[in-house]
């Protein structure tokens, strides 16, 4: 059913480098627990059975870093498990260390020319053991796509940290430790210094001279993936979590839809908008529509059959009185 391990066996790391996504769990040594899912393309990596680290990405929350800085914590938990093929689990364990954005540290990991957009730290586990689990009640599920919603996010804000401000917002970011207003620096300082239990979180990347770059092409077609829907799946926000809503036309193209009369993705996308916000499951939604069609066609065929029942009996109560009109003539 399961083993453990002093280190990440050769038989198991073909395997975990194949998996599409992760999960990262930390803790307050008195607060909250923090569970984090991960699934940017090529930022989990392996350097030896012992240490492996992954490019951690820009979010409205930064409770893993700082519960790594924690004094006296570093806990961390990596899991992966199988959504296709034979069921898996794989936990690693082990104590996390944090190398920010703009540090020598970060680009030894991390080198500009490779650098995701909205990357603000390496995260370096030092593992001390592995463990796998049957997996047997996780669900199957076929990947189809990466989403490309967060970097595409976080890339718009990186054009600001490279673009001169007006008098009135300061001065630029190029050469100075000033960020802009708009800015991915901006926006660490707004949400990413401080855990929810108050704990300290980022503590340079927001102070670095070097302006972020990214390899993000944002000439390249939004990637949402297609979810295949089940019962109960709502609506889903596509854009980064904190981050502003997304518009309709981003909206057609998470749910799957392609419509080229742009008004009509559009009319169909503010649909989708307001069953979102009010929390029902499109299948709900379907299901009613097909209900009241149902209504109408039972309403349609019983007055048809009440207009025969009505005919059939008018002719009954007729045909004595044409009876009686034939006798008397």
């Amino acid at each position: 059913m399961g083993a453990s391990y002093d280190s990440i066996p050769d038989s198991l790391v073909k395997w975990l480098v194949k998996q599409q996504m992760f999960w990262v769990a930390t803790a307050a040594l008195t607060g909250h627990v923090n569970v984090s899912p991960k699934s940017t393309p090529d930022c989990f990596h392996i350097v030896h059975k012992n240490k492996v680290w992954y490019e951690d990405l820009t979010g409205s929350g930064v409770e893993t870093i700082a519960h790594l800085r924690e004094p006296g914590n570093g806990r961390i938990t990596i899991l992966f498990h199988a959504f296709e093929g034979g069921p898996k689990i794989l936990r690693l364990w082990g104590t996390g260390t944090v190398h920010e954005f703009g540090t020598p540290e970060y680009d030894e990991f991390i080198p500009p020319e490779k650098r995701k957009a909205g990357s603000r730290a390496a995260i370096v586990i030092d593992v001390h053991k592995v463990a796998t689990s049957c997996g047997f009640a996780i669900p199957l599920y076929k990947f189809q796509s990466h989403r490309s919603s967060l970097e595409r996010w976080c890339g718009s804000l990186e054009i600001f940290d490279h673009s001169p401000m007006s008098p009135s917002e300061g001065t630029t970011t190029n050469g100075s430790n000033s960020p802009h207003p708009k800015g991915l620096k901006a926006w660490w300082i707004a949400e990413n210094l401080k855990s929810l239990d108050g704990l300290p979180a980022l503590q340079l990347a927001h102070q670095a001279p070097a302006v972020p770059s990214n390899t993000f092409n944002r000439n390249a077609p939004p990637k949402y993936g297609k979810m295949v829907r089940v019962a109960g799946d709502v609506s889903e926000d596509v854009g980064a979590e904190g981050a502003s809503s997304p518009n309709n036309d981003e909206l057609n193209e998470a749910s799957g839809f392609e419509c080229k009369d742009k008004d009509k993705g559009r009319a169909e996308g503010n649909t989708r908008t307001n069953n979102a916000k009010q929390g029902r499951p499109r299948e709900v939604i379907l299901e009613r529509g097909r209900s009241e069609n149902l209504k109408v066609l039972g309403a349609f065929v019983l007055g048809v059959f009440a207009t025969l029942v009505y005919f059939k009996l008018a002719e009954a109560l007729v045909a004595p009185a044409r009876y009686l009109v034939n006798v008397h003539i």
